[in-house]
């Protein structure tokens, strides 16, 4: 289990109902992790940042859609960014 940072922590708690910060942060610490094809055994909670707040970004705030977020990160990282970054223009928001 890698831990997370104060950002995706914030990040977590803009996003969801306070009900769902746990559930969000524990998938994010083990499912979002070692298992990240990026990642190398020495991986730290900073390596895998972005990652994570990408994750969320995609889920949307919606607790159902976390793991399907999460596993897009385990398949390709890649794509999580590019469509993290899609939502992020399309809100006017910028990119990392």
């Amino acid at each position: 289990m890698i831990e997370l940072t104060p950002k995706v922590i914030d990040l977590i708690e803009s996003l969801f109902p306070g009900k769902e910060h746990e559930v969000a942060k524990r998938l994010l610490e083990t499912k979002c992790a070692e298992t990240v094809p990026m990642t190398h055994s020495a991986a730290t909670a900073r390596d895998l940042e972005s990652i994570r707040c990408d994750a969320l970004v995609v889920s949307g705030g919606d607790i159902g859609e976390l793991p399907r977020a999460i596993r897009l990160a385990n398949t390709d990282w890649r794509d999580l960014c590019v469509a993290a970054d899609s939502i992020r223009n399309r809100q006017g928001g910028r990119s990392r």
